[in-house]
């Protein structure tokens, strides 16, 4: 993670998020917010999204689903950036598993973040299909 203090802009994956201050947040789990997603199909599938803002962040997950091949791997990769009144960062990774898979994006725990995913099988040699991803956030204050 590269952490960046006091910053007014943070960009990431072409998207600008303006810094707000993030008051107090209780422990709760809350209800699950879908952020984004998309779907492709074809001989080889491909498809992006870039996430609403996830406010009051206390975790946030990455789902993808489907099947291009009996055995085949998705890849998903990401570009996240997070913020809060006194800092800001940006993250990338990539996962790689055959589907359905979920896995946890990092986040700063009380801020807001979004995220930028792509997806594709790892191997151009899969015969096709149809493939779907989506991110979830839950917030700290339950709503």
């Amino acid at each position: 993670m590269k952490y960046v203090s006091r910053m007014a802009l943070v960009t990431f994956s072409g998207a600008a998020l303006a810094v707000t201050p993030v008051l107090g947040a209780s422990a709760s789990s809350g209800k699950v917010h879908q952020l984004g997603g998309c779907t492709s199909s074809g001989q080889f599938p491909i498809c992006s999204f870039s996430s609403a803002t996830a406010h009051d962040v206390a975790n946030m997950h990455l789902h993808v689903s489907g099947s291009v091949g009996s055995g085949y791997k998705i890849e998903a990769d990401w570009d996240q950036g997070c913020y809060n009144a006194s800092r800001s960062w940006v993250d990338s990774g990539t996962f790689k598993a055959i589907p359905p898979y979920s896995r946890a994006l990092p986040v700063m725990r009380g801020g807001n973040c979004s995220v930028s995913v792509t997806i594709s099988p790892v191997s151009v040699s899969a015969p096709g299909g149809t493939i779907r991803a989506w991110a979830t956030s839950r917030r700290l204050d339950g709503r």
